[in-house]
């Protein structure tokens, strides 16, 4: 029997009409039924003809917005009697029917958010890697400074205990991991073991275009959070580790 629950499933999209309709489709083909609701960013392609041909709940800012901004503007429209609610980017969708249902299915009394397992795909669909490595039954603080390795598409939230929560609206590439900075000191973070969504890697990728704002961004969350010069190590290992990607192939 599935799992009866109010869920809302938020696709921030912007000219995403090559992939819009698959994430659409995973998230309407869940077993808990979710609500899906479109943040359409602005589109000038065919987004909104192929968004309007399905069950789902769409919007359109009323004016470009950064990343942060639209996941706000989505934030800003759910309903009041939402239980849980997941963000699944345009070109990811979810792996199963049960995906939602079971991550769901993990939320204990203090948990305020479930993340699981990501394949990580190329445009090809050829499979990559895993998308969390280091695994751990429960994340605090300190883990997702050390080693942020939640994917997005794969993370679902307690609404009730993160309302109120907003993304950092200064912060373009760090937002996802300065949401879950702050829910992690309100609430607990586990994870499920088991593959949630399919990540589309892609070759544009705005981190590695944009590796000064990245830095930039790291140093904005260690200001804002005090995080010590030692622990600021890891949190800036993954900056580094882009460098020699990008520069060195490695």
């Amino acid at each position: 029997m599935a799992l009866i629950t109010n869920c809302t499933v938020i696709i921030n999209v912007k000219n995403g009409e090559k992939t819009i309709e698959k994430a659409i489709d995973s998230a309407l083909m869940q077993s808990i039924r979710p609500k899906v609701m479109i943040i359409d960013n602005q589109s000038d392609d065919k987004t909104f003809e192929l968004c309007n041909k399905k069950e789902i709940y769409y919007l359109k800012t009323p004016h470009s917005m950064t990343l942060a901004e639209a996941r706000n503007f989505g934030l800003k429209n759910l309903e009041k009697d939402c239980n849980f609610f997941c963000f699944l980017d345009a070109d990811d969708y979810y792996h199963k029917k049960n995906s939602l249902e079971k991550i769901i299915s993990c939320f204990e009394k203090k948990t305020a958010s479930v993340f699981g397992q990501a394949k990580v795909i190329n445009k090809y669909g050829k499979f990559i890697k895993k998308f969390t490595k280091k695994k751990k039954k429960k994340y605090f603080f300190n883990d997702l400074v050390k080693r942020y390795e939640i994917c997005w598409s794969a993370q679902c939230f307690n609404y009730e205990m993160v309302r109120g929560i907003n993304f950092d609206e200064s912060l373009n590439i760090c937002e996802d991991l300065d949401f879950n900075l702050k829910v992690s000191k309100i609430g607990d973070i586990l994870y499920f073991d088991k593959v949630v969504s399919i990540f589309l890697v892609s070759e544009d990728s705005n981190l590695l275009n944009n590796l000064d704002l990245y830095f930039k961004e790291l140093k904005q969350i260690k200001n804002n959070y005090s995080i010590s010069i030692f622990r600021s190590i890891f949190l800036f290992s993954p900056y580094f580790k882009n460098i020699l990607k990008k520069y060195l192939h490695i």
